[in-house]
């Protein structure tokens, strides 16, 4: 199932280290992350319960950086690429029992 999505596009301004020309940048990302799992969860007991909850989480999220200006001839694009995996682990547990006639814990 999906976890998370990554979608963007924008414009702006970038100076270059050693330079004074400004370039025009712009940035466009997409991706995202999904999400495997398998949940159980049981009885011990008339009053408590456990539950755990395995999942796998992995995608990727890319970036790509166009620069254009005046004093170049070309564009120049730079595309980063983040790989991501993940085994995530979550347990619980449930306490339920009366305290007096009305109420419950």
């Amino acid at each position: 199932m999906p976890f998370s999505y990554v979608g963007y596009l924008y414009s702006s301004t970038k100076s270059v280290e050693g330079s004074n020309d400004t370039y025009n940048a712009s940035y466009e990302g997409d991706g995202g992350l999904y999400n495997v799992y398998w949940n159980n969860a049981f009885a011990i007991g008339k009053h408590f319960s456990v539950g755990v909850r395995s999942s796998f989480i992995f995608g990727s999220i890319n970036q790509t950086e166009t620069l254009s200006g005046e004093s170049l001839t070309t564009s120049i694009a730079t595309k980063n690429q983040d790989y991501y995996h993940q085994f995530r682990f979550e347990y619980g547990g449930i306490y339920q029992g009366n305290i007096s006639k009305n109420w419950k814990l």
